[in-house]
C-alpha cells in the first residue's frame, strides 16, 4: 500500500491507530487515499464531480473507490 500525504495546504488529519472512519474530527470528513491513487481524484474537486454527488445527493465521505471510480 502507498502512503500518501496530502499537501499541508489542504489541513488533512491522519488516523491514529485505533481510529475508525467515524473518529473524524468536526468540519473534517473522512476518505479513503485510493480516491488520489486509484480513482484520480484531484483537488479541488472539479465542477462535474459536484454535480454528479449533488444530483445524486452523496457526499463525498458516502463513496467507496468504486464508487468514485465510477464517477
Amino acid at each position: 500500500m502507498r502512503d500518501i500525504q496530502m499537501p499541508s495546504k489542504y489541513g488533512a488529519i491522519y488516523p491514529q491507530e485505533g481510529d475508525t472512519a467515524t473518529d473524524a474530527s468536526a468540519g473534517y470528513v473522512t476518505m479513503w487515499s485510493d480516491f488520489f491513487g486509484v480513482c484520480n481524484l484531484c483537488l479541488p474537486l472539479t465542477v462535474f464531480v459536484t454535480e454528479v454527488l449533488e444530483w445524486y445527493k452523496f457526499h463525498i465521505s458516502q463513496l467507496s473507490p468504486f464508487g468514485m471510480i465510477r464517477v
